[in-house]
């Protein structure tokens, strides 16, 4: 059985080398990721049978995509590919920050493959997993492509566990837009991804974090609510940690956070925390635990070029005894 699917867009992500600006390079580095992407190539690294399915165009680019969700350890055989003359994968470009100036992101996504993916042209054998993981990006790239992110959980809600990430971005989509449609699959959500920015600002809660994370659990009858706490000292020192409420024991759980982390890639830090999440909830059967795994793939993440992760359960394990006291003082495995 596949432990994790997931639903979303693949992008190309290009990025101008070393700290130059956007508008003043020559030359742009050239990735593929995508949110849910980025949590099936994590989870498969730690070990899980992971898979996606999306949409992409059938012209050269679809064997680099294969390439590299096969690299990743991903299944790739519930790729669509779309044949049309004007089939194409969406891009962004990704500006890296120095303090004071922020990093940056510029959207090329309209009118592309993922877009136009409609729920009929979903693979008739798609299989069940243990845990379907989609995105509210996915619900945000457009009509089409939010009807086959709600046809999915609601075909596995009740035979898989359901797990979603508000990930919510205002380039995109507005709150206004986005929390009506959100509002509507919580129901059906096991386990909830949520910045503490969304559940104020989006959905107008107030209180403790802890409060407002058992409210989500009540009001809509979900297991897990997890919620990353990110401080970012400047664009390239970053602290990490995380809160999770379990509601079956009608607890929350975090650890210390990872201190001073050298971000020399923020982006999809969000994401391998997710990976690192779910590792910990289907592996280990732990909620503590999918807060370590979660934290420690973020710690790492940052540190590492492009949207993918690229790490290993050894790895992360290592970090993980080292973060709790346990591990090697040495400052170089060798």
């Amino acid at each position: 059985m596949t432990d994790i699917l997931t639903y979303g867009e693949i992008l190309l992500r290009l990025s101008p080398a070393g700290q130059e600006r956007l508008t003043d390079t020559g030359t742009l580095a050239l990735n593929v990721g995508g949110a849910e992407l980025n949590v099936a190539c994590g989870a498969a690294q730690l070990g899980l049978s992971t898979a996606m399915t999306a949409r992409i165009p059938q012209n050269g680019l679809a064997g680099a995509v294969r390439r590299r969700l096969r690299a990743s350890g991903v299944a790739d055989s519930w790729l669509v590919e779309d044949s049309s003359p004007q089939a194409r994968l969406g891009i962004y470009y990704y500006e890296p920050g120095a303090s004071p100036r922020k990093p940056s992101v510029i959207y090329d996504r309209g009118n592309t493959s993922a877009a136009g993916f409609r729920p009929e042209e979903l693979p008739a054998e798609l299989p069940v997993p243990r845990l379907f993981h989609t995105s509210g990006i996915s619900l945000a790239v457009s009509p089409d492509a939010r009807r086959t992110a709600l046809e999915l959980i609601r075909r596995f809600h009740g035979k898989a566990l359901i797990s979603f990430d508000v990930n919510y971005r205002a380039r995109m989509w507005s709150e206004q837009e986005a929390r009506p449609v959100i509002e509507e699959l919580l129901p059906l959500v096991d386990v909830l991804f949520i910045s503490e920015e969304s559940c104020r600002r989006m959905f107008g809660r107030t209180g403790p974090l802890e409060e407002i994370q058992k409210g989500f659990a009540q009001e809509y009858g979900i297991r897990q609510v997890f919620t990353t706490r990110r401080t970012a000292l400047s664009p390239r020192e970053h602290c990490f940690t995380s809160l999770a409420y379990d509601s079956r024991e009608d607890a929350w759980f975090s650890e210390d956070a990872y201190q001073r982390i050298e971000a020399i890639d923020r982006i999809g830090s969000g994401d391998a925390y997710v990976a690192g999440a779910l590792y910990g909830l289907l592996a280990c059967e732990s909620v503590r635990q999918a807060v370590w795994y979660g934290n420690a793939m973020a710690a790492v993440k940052n540190t590492v070029p492009g949207d993918l992760p690229s790490t290993s359960l050894e790895e992360i394990q290592g970090i993980l005894a080292a973060h709790h006291g346990e591990g090697s003082a040495s400052e170089m495995n060798r």
